[in-house]
């Protein structure tokens, strides 16, 4: 989603940014801020992407298994063509 800005939130930010410039301590902290959002979408990131792995493994063995597609499907939220796709990629199911 695109939104668009306003010529005003442009001169605000203009001025925030002149702001910091002229205030080294200032801008000190909001580098560290900055830095520590970051940090935490990338903590969050790797949280998602290492709970996608650890469904991804019990869904290879519920597959292994031979657990219904579609029990696995209402169970872990994954699509049926995703199930389908992992067994199929496993020789599985």
């Amino acid at each position: 989603m695109v939104t668009e800005i306003t010529d005003e939130e442009i001169e605000m930010a203009r001025a925030a940014m002149k702001w910091l410039d002229e205030n080294p301590v200032a801008r000190r902290l909001a580098e560290a801020e900055e830095m520590h959002r970051r940090d935490m979408v990338d903590r969050i990131e790797g949280g998602r992407q290492e709970g996608r792995q650890k469904m991804l493994a019990t869904v290879s063995n519920l597959l292994q298994d031979k657990i219904e597609h579609t029990v696995i499907a209402r169970w872990t939220g994954l699509s049926l063509g995703e199930i389908n796709k992992l067994a199929a990629e496993l020789g599985v199911g």
